[in-house]
């Protein structure tokens, strides 16, 4: 139809032009044509843009997943280096010393053993690679594990989202906090209503004016061309039937995602 009109246009006087597009019944046809190449060409950008989301997040995953397999082979490569660290200062005598590198060792790799008890590979990347970017920032990032997520409701893409979002709303929270207050605790754990997953940050707390407008579309307190992220996060809450609040008090921001152990239907968010 629209190569009929373009070739009508193309081939018609000026006059039979202006007698064309005052025709009412054109008038209403081509409208209905306009509207109708307009919604297919939202719906193709829609469905590249989602491809390209899913390609990203595809991408994400894949470097998480390196940044960990980085990580545990530079632990195991340099084991045999710290055993022979502390096996020369034993044989000083000097214990001590000894005593604080073994504790600061152990502190060192009791991270990555947390983060493997979810039970899932693509937490534990995503975990790693939060851990890895709170220490280049100097974050003092803590992760309790008291839960397997092996068995959770909801796709592992969906949930590295909700926490990834939560966990960098919180680091940019800090970043700007003298050093020893930049403290961001994660808890993954589960109660009787199914799995509870808390993010805290330290610093100011929160107006409340401003957590009731903290998960709509556009909101930020840090400038044009932010606030999605906790939007997006909301609305994967919800897809899942789960709820999320916000706490802030006078040392404390809390964000707590709440979902069922069992999920049947989702909504669409």
């Amino acid at each position: 139809m629209l190569i009929y009109l373009a070739i009508y246009l193309e081939n018609n006087s000026l006059s039979k032009i202006k007698t064309f597009i005052s025709d009412p019944f054109m008038l209403i046809l081509m409208d209905a044509l306009i509207s109708v190449l307009f919604i297919f060409s939202m719906k193709r950008i829609i469905n590249l843009l989602q491809e390209e989301i899913k390609l990203k997040t595809q991408l994400d995953y894949l470097n998480q997943i390196e940044e960990l397999v980085r990580t545990l082979r530079l632990q195991r490569h340099n084991f045999n280096h710290e055993l022979q660290v502390i096996y020369g200062l034993l044989e000083v005598e000097a214990f001590r010393e000894a005593k604080e590198y073994i504790k600061k060792y152990l502190e060192e790799i009791a991270v990555t053993s947390e983060l493997i008890k979810t039970d899932k590979l693509e937490i534990t990347a995503l975990l790693q690679t939060k851990a890895s970017l709170a220490e280049s920032r100097k974050i003092n990032f803590k992760v309790e594990v008291k839960t397997s997520l092996r068995d959770l409701p909801l796709e592992v893409r969906d949930f590295n989202v909700i926490l990834g979002n939560l966990i960098d709303n919180a680091f940019e929270a800090v970043e700007r906090l003298p050093s020893d207050q930049r403290k961001v605790e994660v808890e993954l754990t589960k109660d009787l209503m199914g799995y509870v997953f808390i993010v805290r940050n330290y610093g100011l707390p929160i107006k409340q004016e401003v957590i009731e407008k903290i998960f709509e579309p556009g909101f930020s307190t840090k400038g044009e061309g932010r606030g999605m992220g906790l939007y997006s996060v909301k609305k994967l809450v919800q897809k899942y039937n789960g709820d999320i609040q916000v706490k802030s008090d006078a040392n404390w921001t809390i964000f707590t995602v709440q979902l069922p152990d069992k999920i049947e239907n989702t909504r669409t968010p």
